[in-house]
């Protein structure tokens, strides 16, 4: 009897050790995959404002030309599911029409169109909520030109037209930008 009482709690002991053991291991693995995870943001950071500042350098002195063609194309293949053809929005999404931020300093502007936006916007005494996907992955000459047939061609703004080495500015000035920008981060 006494052996079995044994065998029994040396079995109890050797579960609770690998119990242990195992939780210990599991947290130990978390740790290193967070730490691995962590200098691999950077690094991807890195990465990417390295390959920002080449294309900023290839490009700053080329001399660009907005084509409304391009520019009304990408605008219907990429923003008028959302945003109509006309910019006069849907009842989830605001127009681009007289749009402060589009309107506004370019600089903001494009910000918007490379990470995206989220947050309650008010536009002609009507209200959205929705989300904008960024398009940080799209060129940054046909991110140009999306960007002047929005401003010059929908609205009709008198202005110089975007240059692609704005768009690599924003996509430089937010590439620490977890997530979308907030719509109470812009002029409205």
């Amino acid at each position: 009897m006494i052996c079995i009482v044994h065998k029994v709690t040396m079995k109890e002991n050797n579960t609770k050790k690998m119990m242990i053991i195992g939780i210990g291991s599991l947290a130990l693995l978390s740790l290193i995959t967070g730490w691995i995870m962590a200098k691999n943001l950077n690094r991807d950071e890195s990465q990417e404002r390295f390959k920002l500042t080449k294309d900023y350098k290839r490009i700053k002195d080329l001399k660009y030309e907005y084509a409304q063609e391009r520019g009304q194309s990408l605008y219907l293949s990429m923003c008028a599911k959302c945003h109509r053809a006309d910019g006069l929005g849907n009842l989830q999404n605001p127009p681009l029409l007289k749009s402060p931020t589009a309107l506004g300093e370019p600089s903001e502007f494009l910000k918007v169109i490379v990470k995206g936006l989220s947050g309650e916007l008010t536009r002609s005494g009507k209200t959205y909520n929705s989300i904008m996907p960024g398009f940080k992955n799209i060129p940054h000459t046909d991110l140009a030109h999306i960007a002047n047939y929005i401003r010059i061609n929908l609205n009709k703004l008198e202005a110089s037209p975007i240059h692609p080495v704005e768009v690599v500015k924003a996509k430089v000035d937010t590439l620490t930008i977890k997530g979308t920008l907030k719509t109470k981060n812009l002029a409205q």
